[in-house]
């Protein structure tokens, strides 16, 4: 399951995509590991297990960084600062309480503005594949015109998330902000979409009737 963990994260940091697409992540999948590597350790950690993800999440960390510039200064600051408490967890005698803060310093990079921007790149992954599925639906003109309504919104609230993005960041509560403020707008180009798949599909079910 290690394994698992580890080949997830060279999966986030060896991906050299396009900008706001070289994290090659996927949201579920990847909650998914967390919870079967929980599963199998008991919900215990362990100094050795969280070393293995602190080391896949400090080479995440350059790729966001990297992928997301208007984020990397508040990015390096919070890093140096969970390095500084790494390194002192690691002088922790007791076992047991050493991999207790030593997962409480990983919890860093599965919550707050860092894991939006996780979500940013697989909402844009589903994105695209939604769009497929909407191109290879049969529909009639007013639906081929209501399609086409709800593609254009859905493409202006991805534009307006990576504006939103690329903001200069100076601290972390406006990178919390921020990360939200373009989770939101990703949230409702998802929904746009959403909403022209399920029109079609009831259109289909009556018809069948």
């Amino acid at each position: 399951m290690l394994t698992l963990f580890l080949f997830i994260g060279s999966l986030i940091t060896t991906s050299n995509n396009l900008f706001l697409m070289r994290i090659f992540i996927n949201k579920q999948f990847y909650f998914i590991a967390l919870l079967l590597t929980c599963f199998m350790t008991a919900c215990s950690p362990t100094a050795e297990n969280e070393l293995q993800k602190w080391q896949v999440n400090t080479e995440t960390i350059t790729t966001l960084t990297t992928n997301f510039p208007s984020f990397a200064s508040v990015l390096k600051t919070d890093f140096e600062e969970m390095k500084s408490k790494w390194a002192e967890a690691e002088k922790m005698t007791d076992e047991e309480k050493k991999a207790e803060e030593m997962s409480k310093i990983n919890d860093f990079f599965y919550s707050g503005y860092v894991m939006d921007l996780f979500s940013m790149n697989s909402d844009l992954e589903r994105i695209e594949k939604k769009k497929e599925k909407i191109y290879d639906l049969k529909m009639t003109e007013t639906n081929q015109e209501k399609a086409k309504d709800g593609l254009a919104k859905s493409a202006e609230k991805v534009a307006k998330a990576k504006e939103i993005l690329s903001q200069e960041i100076s601290d972390k509560a406006t990178a919390e902000k921020v990360a939200k403020e373009a989770d939101i707008e990703m949230a409702a180009a998802i929904a746009a979409l959403d909403k022209i798949i399920k029109d079609n599909k009831k259109k289909k079910k009556k018809k069948r009737k």
